[in-house]
Order: structure tokens, then sequence, then C-alpha cells
């Protein structure tokens, strides 16, 4: 008899036990949860900077393309990319031959600059 009431104590766990996992899971699901806001944060700046290097790209073709292009110019984009801006100037590139001129573009989006892409290009 002994030996049967011994064994029925051994089964399962303590509510202590109980009680210490269940603080232990709560512990490491407070963690995880604070890593989701984080990375959705994170996937929004990355494409908020991938759309402004093509964005960016698109500006500088445009102008390399144009023989009297401006030295300098702000502007939009058309949808869907309309809460972008950019800023072109051009610079004589100095060190070079005087055909040389140094093209920047920066892209910003809601006042923040993203992305800017910088070349220098024969005029």
């Amino acid at each position: 008899m002994r030996r049967r009431r011994r064994s029925l104590k051994r089964r399962g766990f303590s509510l202590l036990e109980m009680l210490i996992a269940i603080f232990l899971l709560s512990i490491i699901i407070a963690i995880l949860g604070q890593l989701f806001p984080f990375s959705k944060n994170a996937l929004r700046h990355s494409e908020s900077v991938s759309i402004a290097i093509f964005l960016a790209q698109q500006v500088m073709e445009e102008n390399m393309v144009r023989p009297e292009a401006e030295r300098s110019r702000e502007g939009t984009f058309q949808e869907p990319f309309e809460e972008y801006r950019y800023k072109l100037t051009q610079t004589p590139f100095s060190g070079g031959g005087a055909d040389l001129v140094r093209m920047r573009v920066d892209v910003t989006r809601h006042e923040r600059r993203l992305f800017f892409v910088e070349t220098v290009i024969f005029r």
C-alpha cells in the first residue's frame, strides 16, 4: 500500500511547478511579442528605401538623356509615389575635364531623406 501511495504522489507536476512553468512561458511570450512591431517597422523602412532607390535612378536616367538639363531642380513623383520628393543638383566636377559634371539626386519622404544617388557624367 505504501508503494502505491508513493507512486501516485510522483505522477504529474505539483502546483508550484505548474506556476513556475506558466510564469516562464509568459515571460517568453512577452519578449517575443515585442519583436513583431520592430520587424514590421523595419520592413516598412526597407520598402521605402527600395522605392527611393528606384525613383532616384529614374530621375538620374531622365536627366542624363537631356542635352541641356537644368543645373538644379526639385519635384514630386506621379502616383502611386506622390509622397516622395526629389532634389537634383549638378555641379562641375573638379579634378577632371571641363565636360565632367557631378550629378546628385536626393529622395525624401515626409521631409525625411531616405536615399541619394551620386555619379559623375560626361556632358
